[in-house]
């Protein structure tokens, strides 16, 4: 075989896989790295690929990213949701052959920054089921009942 058809077939195996990704995941780990590219271009005026930063200046630059890490609202995101960009970035990375993975120690700034997002998080009650709800007393359920708020269609 040729040394040409082993890329054809090499290229051909790339598109397959990557046609058969979930649409959404697609867009969200796209999301993800367009807001930390964007954060580091604006930050420290770096314009290259995230896959083409070495290490120990990507490992600077993610943790002051997930420290300073808000919704545009200026609150704070859900740690899942801290979480979950940390995994398209994982995920971007590996797609684009990087050298190390963002579990590795030389990320070992951006996972403690992290896990201090974390602490910080459970601190302030996020995360920790501070959405989850509550049952009511039969004494509540009784009042909704008095009061019109409960019938038998709702």
């Amino acid at each position: 075989m040729s040394p040409v058809m082993k890329i054809i077939d090499l290229e051909a195996v790339g598109d397959f896989i990557k046609s058969q990704r979930k649409a959404s995941t697609v867009r969200t780990t796209e999301r993800d790295v367009a807001k930390v590219r964007s954060y580091i271009q604006s930050r420290y005026v770096d314009h290259r690929k995230l896959s083409e930063i070495p290490p120990k200046t990507l490992n600077e630059y993610l943790a002051t990213f997930f420290v300073n890490l808000k919704k545009q609202d200026g609150t704070d995101y859900e740690p899942g949701s801290v979480s979950a960009i940390k995994h398209s970035l994982e995920r971007y990375l590996t797609e684009n052959n990087y050298e190390v993975s963002l579990s590795d120690k030389h990320f070992s700034l951006t996972n403690d920054a992290l896990k201090a997002k974390r602490m910080l998080h459970k601190k302030s009650g996020l995360g920790c089921g501070s959405h989850a709800s509550e049952a009511i007393s039969p004494e509540e359920e009784g009042a909704m009942w008095k009061e019109g708020k409960l019938g038998t269609a709702d």
